[in-house]
């Protein structure tokens, strides 16, 4: 299994590091942590596997409170 970098994604799926195929969903996803998530790719194409690794990013949305009526 080759790890590969996360730098080959299209708007969706991702291309084949070995014949350039484009792979359109993983055969599974692990999610190693809240922060960590790890995809494991088959190539169709040629039979090449392998693993992407992603560290999503969660901004928290900033809620303010609503103004107070005045009456």
């Amino acid at each position: 299994m080759v790890v590969s970098s996360t730098n080959n994604y299209l708007s969706y799926g991702i291309t084949c590091a070995k014949c350039n195929h484009r792979l359109v969903a993983p055969n599974w996803s692990e999610y190693v942590s809240e922060s960590h998530i790890r995809h494991f790719w088959s190539c169709e194409s040629c039979g090449h596997q392998f693993e992407t690794s992603e560290h999503p990013r969660f901004e928290a949305m900033r809620i303010s409170p609503h103004p107070s009526s005045v009456t």
